[in-house]
């Protein structure tokens, strides 16, 4: 009797851990899923940088220094290949062959201080002009530029830092298509010298009371009058 007691326990013991390594070896779909949804979220979510609803092919700003015209005669390019847009109306013109499906353009900075820029294509604002901050950030700085042939333009709009150690650097630029042939320079430019309204500084302001840390909002060099 002592004799098939032990083979009936030994039998419910081996039932128990099969049943134990069953649970083990299986999780539950929905767990499965979760996790595989997770993990998807953290490779997307890259810190400092903007995500577009599209692929955009990325490049190094100074790889790239062929296939852009520079704004300003200030504009230029640093040591280690930034671009260097610390005046009051630097940046960049592009022309490119956006992709059928059209383009976000995603623009990355290294900057130490407060500006405002704005984007043109063809000519026309493309949405409203934007803010940058301090830190090194990669941003959406226009949505939904259609397919086609365009000339894309990055102006910063503001004022440049009082301080000789302050900078607005462009480092990177991302879109979906291909560059053409930049516009050449032209031969003679004009250069105005003088107050506010030549300079674009504080024209913005709408009170008596404008100050330093306001002024960044009320200034804009395309609404100067030599830019218009």
């Amino acid at each position: 009797m002592k004799f098939y007691r032990m083979i009936l326990a030994s039998l419910l013991m081996i039932s128990m851990l099969l049943s134990m390594v069953s649970c083990k070896s299986e999780p539950l779909p929905e767990q499965t899923l979760e996790t595989q949804e997770t993990q998807e979220e953290t490779k997307d979510a890259t810190p400092g940088v903007e995500q577009s609803a599209m692929p955009l092919t990325e490049y190094d700003i100074g790889d790239v220094r062929d296939s852009l015209k520079l704004l300003g005669e200030r504009t230029g390019f640093g040591s280690d290949g930034d671009l260097l847009a610390e005046w009051s109306g630097s940046g960049f013109e592009m022309r490119v062959n956006v992709g059928e499906e059209g383009t976000d353009l995603r623009v990355g900075f290294r900057c130490n201080y407060a500006a405002r820029w704005k984007v043109l294509v063809d000519g026309e604002l493309w949405g409203e002009r934007f803010a940058t901050t301090n830190g090194n950030k990669k941003q959406i700085v226009a949505r939904g530029i259609p397919a086609g042939e365009h000339t894309i333009t990055l102006i910063k709009d503001t004022e440049p830092a009082t301080s000789r150690n302050n900078y607005n650097s462009i480092l990177s630029v991302a879109f979906n298509g291909e560059f053409l042939e930049p516009n050449g320079q032209k031969d003679l430019y004009l250069e105005f010298i003088g107050d506010g309204y030549l300079t674009g500084f504080g024209n913005l302001g709408s009170s008596s009371g404008s100050t330093k840390t306001k002024i960044v909002d009320e200034t804009s060099v395309t609404a100067a009058l030599p830019y218009l």
